[in-house]
């Protein structure tokens, strides 16, 4: 969960975070954002990776958790520059 400090509204969101997520605008890899990795508790090959899905980000009144204390605007500039990243590296 991310604070929302500039209350930037959902069709924002939903609108800059699909160009910010480096593969297809919903995946990404979390140790290069921040994030906690998840997977199931078994690794199955077939069943899990190594890339995470953003499908959405909502709105919610639930308090903030993320372990860098950013805000979601910080959150989707720090996808921005990993997919930029990336880019540059792939040489696109």
């Amino acid at each position: 969960m991310f604070s929302n400090a500039h209350n930037i509204g959902q069709e924002t969101l939903d609108t800059i975070s699909g160009a910010a997520l480096p593969l297809d605008g919903v995946y990404f890899l979390p140790d290069q954002i921040g994030v906690p990795s998840l997977h199931f508790e078994e690794w199955i090959k077939v069943l899990d990776h190594y890339w995470h899905e953003i499908h959405a980000f909502k709105l919610c009144g639930d308090l903030p958790n993320d372990p860098q204390a950013r805000d979601i605007e910080l959150f989707i500039q720090s996808l921005f520059r990993r997919s930029t990243s990336q880019q540059s590296e792939r040489g696109y």
